[in-house]
């Protein structure tokens, strides 16, 4: 009997590497949406604080209360820069996962196809061992038919 040898190997390693590169796409734009939504999140934590700050009631001069103004505008600024950011980095993500499952689907055909031709190849292998057998029968059939 034969060994098995998939005559798709080469296409099938190729699909593997492939979705491992997808999934690792995958994996930077899920680290590119994390972090902009932290950044997101720092921003609003620092506009809190400086709210916090300004209701205190401490005195402040003109100049300071400005600065404030301008800090808490520019903060605000940021927030949704920061959104606009999240949006994109959604958006990439989506797409990376797209790639993959893409990728995915392609390997995992492929490797249905080597199943499929494995399958077939031990049932030739079967058909063949049973074809040598009934052979071996009838030459033994006949030797001893001749011995008599």
């Amino acid at each position: 009997m034969k060994k098995f040898v998939f005559k798709f190997l080469a296409v099938l390693e190729t699909r593997k590497k492939d979705e491992e590169n997808s999934l690792r796409l995958l994996s930077m734009a899920r680290r590119a949406h994390q972090h902009a939504v932290d950044g997101k999140m720092k921003s609003i934590a620092e506009l809190q604080k400086m709210i916090e700050t300004k209701r205190s009631g401490s005195k402040v001069d003109i100049h300071g209360l400005q600065m404030e103004q301008t800090y808490i505008l520019g903060t605000k600024q940021k927030i949704v820069q920061a959104d606009q950011g999240i949006f994109k980095a959604n958006k990439a993500v989506q797409k990376a996962f797209r790639d993959y499952l893409g990728t995915r689907k392609k390997r995992m055909a492929m490797e249905t196809l080597q199943r499929q031709s494995f399958e077939e190849h031990k049932r030739n292998a079967l058909k063949e061992e049973q074809k040598k057998l009934d052979d071996l029968q009838i030459m033994r059939t006949r030797l001893k038919e001749d011995s008599f």
